[in-house]
């Protein structure tokens, strides 16, 4: 409403806003109302990074099981032959190891090795020594074969299928294994060295023959 100059009257006055100016803040409202929820709202604040060490203890690759080794085959001896179990002694200043192994309970005779010739696995080439010799003999048959060279003994053994005994299982026998006696035999043996010789008496040892230095018989 408005007063009239002049007249004293007051006439009402409608006033048309520009639409611009009616839509401006409407528009300006919409845009921001469609704007506002299109822009990305500011990242919330980053929590502080904590770092916490670790500690890994490597131990590399896992350690293998232990395996249990097989129970060791007990030794069975042929028909004829007896087991002897090994051990430790001193020889000639020196500790020696000797495993089980099986050793004929009884000397080859001189039947034995005629048998051996004849079957082509022994040899009798220059087979002969003094009157002590057991060699085709008949009445010598069941007496143990002498005058053998290292090479015909190993024949013999060979041709059987076993082996000669080494120098420390042939020296664990004689000294009845671990009992490690003075002397083979039976208790009360006295006579260390016997040979028969030519006279078949304990005399002194083959200088040429014996393992040891020719000497005479000792007595414990």
């Amino acid at each position: 409403m408005t007063e009239v100059a002049g007249t004293g009257r007051i006439e009402a006055v409608t006033s048309r806003s520009s639409p611009s100016q009616d839509r401006a803040p409407a528009s300006l409202v919409a845009c921001l109302g469609l704007l506002l929820p299109a822009c990305p709202a500011p990242p919330p604040e980053a929590p502080a990074i904590v770092v916490v060490p670790v500690l890994v203890a490597s131990t590399g690759a896992p350690a293998p099981a232990p395996v249990a080794e097989p129970p060791a085959i007990p030794l069975v001896c042929p028909l004829g032959m007896a087991f002897l179990a090994g051990g430790s002694m001193k020889v000639q200043n020196r500790s020696v190891q000797v495993s089980d192994y099986c050793l004929d309970r009884r000397e080859v005779t001189a039947a034995d090795y005629e048998a051996c010739v004849k079957r082509g696995a022994c040899d009798d080439e220059e087979l002969e020594c003094d009157s002590a010799f057991t060699y085709k003999k008949p009445a010598l048959g069941g007496h143990p074969i002498n005058c053998l060279s290292w090479k015909q003994a190993n024949q013999l053994c060979d041709g059987s299928g076993h082996r000669l005994p080494t120098f420390e299982e042939w020296e664990w026998a004689a000294r009845s294994g671990s009992a490690q006696q003075r002397f083979p035999g039976a208790p009360g043996t006295r006579t260390a060295i016997i040979s028969a010789g030519r006279r078949g008496e304990a005399a002194r040892a083959h200088a040429k023959s014996a393992p040891f230095q020719a000497r005479g018989p000792r007595k414990g």
